[in-house]
């Protein structure tokens, strides 16, 4: 009886992904892709330019982001000077 349910429970998690994989392979099952908003580069040139500049206006001694961090280094500098 077990060696049974055993089996059925293989069974139907068997079907379970079976069907949730063909329903994702169905043509137009897929989400369309969308560029708007992408900017197109002409060269890799272009793009790496747009790489850096981009790391100018982002970049602080802390890292990318604005500095995240900054009131927990301050924190410890304090900590450690008293």
């Amino acid at each position: 009886m077990a060696h049974r349910r055993s089996l059925l429970a293989a069974a139907t998690v068997l079907a379970v992904l079976g069907g949730t994989a063909a329903v994702q392979l169905l043509p137009g099952a897929a989400p369309v892709a969308r560029a708007e908003g992408l900017i197109p580069y002409d060269g890799c040139e272009e793009l790496l330019g747009h790489y850096r500049r981009e790391l100018r206006a982002t970049a602080t001694p802390w890292g990318l982001g604005g500095g995240f961090g900054v009131g927990r280094g301050m924190a410890l500098d304090t900590a450690a000077s008293a």
